[in-house]
């Protein structure tokens, strides 16, 4: 399996959260295709179906935050949160390979997947998906055309997006993606009381994401 010699440290998060963000520098053997490929299966010590986590939006937008500059890696997120309920492993025909390790929370209100891919044999975290599931989403009255206030005008600064999800409550979906060296972004959406599917994007400012733009289209069923 893996050889680890891993120098830890931890990285306190802008939220303050209860799941203190971790970060691992080290090297690892790389896994041989075979072995990658059964990271997975029935008696992996990544996964197990019963297990959920007790963590709120706000702590999924603290491991976002650390994206760019913490490197955390698969182990990171496994020894803080502990089993996923599932895993799953990919092989590009360029032999470039990752991972996803999906949760479910306690409350059976959504789910969440952390998204790695592999460098220098180390699978670190690139993006995170929040996923509140159907049957949980809450209908609201507000239109597209309401979402579409919020868009700041020229010249002036973007409403934060924890501000965001205060004021419109917790998203139907939350994705963040980002390319090395580069700023992360982070998109929320809503179902309107239009039928329309509202995207809001909210760019890094600093230590801040804040909102810059929006897009609406026809809901469809997911």
């Amino acid at each position: 399996m893996f050889l680890f010699n891993i120098v830890s440290r931890y990285v306190k998060s802008p939220a303050h959260d209860s799941h203190s963000v971790k970060l691992s520098k080290g090297t690892e053997a790389r896994l041989s295709d075979k072995e990658f490929k059964n990271l997975f299966n029935k008696n992996s010590r990544y996964t197990d179906p019963n297990h959920k986590v007790d963590i709120n939006i706000e702590e999924v937008v603290a491991y976002i935050r650390k994206i760019n500059d913490a490197n955390l890696t698969m182990n990171d997120i496994f020894n803080q949160l502990g089993k996923a309920r599932d895993g799953y492993v990919s092989i590009d025909s360029d032999g470039s390979r990752g991972s996803v390790l999906t949760y479910l929370l306690t409350d059976n209100k959504a789910a969440l997947d952390f998204d790695f891919s592999e460098k220098e044999n180390r699978l670190l975290l690139h993006s995170i998906q929040y996923f509140t599931l159907e049957s949980q989403r809450e209908s609201t009255e507000r239109t597209s055309d309401d979402y579409s206030a919020l868009i700041p005008q020229p010249g002036q600064e973007g409403v934060e997006l924890m501000e965001a999800i205060k004021e419109l409550g917790v998203p139907d979906w939350l994705y963040s993606s980002f390319l090395p060296g580069t700023e992360a972004q982070i998109a929320i959406s809503y179902k309107a009381s239009d039928e329309m599917r509202v995207t809001l994007y909210f760019d890094q400012d600093g230590d801040f994401f804040r909102l810059g733009s929006m897009t609406k289209l026809k809901d469809k069923k997911e």
